[in-house]
């Protein structure tokens, strides 16, 4: 990755979303800036317990 680390960042509307008893969703909003600059993103990931 390029550029200066992100000089703050902030995290809204977490979810948790449970698939079934072995897997579950996480999601959310990330909100970060740098340089005078802002970059907002949509992430969500994917557990399984094995």
């Amino acid at each position: 990755m390029r550029g200066s680390p992100w000089a703050s960042f902030e995290l809204e509307n977490e979810r948790v979303l449970e698939l079934n008893e072995a897997s579950a969703v996480v999601a959310y909003k990330a909100t970060a800036r740098r340089d005078g600059g802002q970059y907002t993103a949509l992430f969500n990931s994917t557990y399984v317990r094995g």
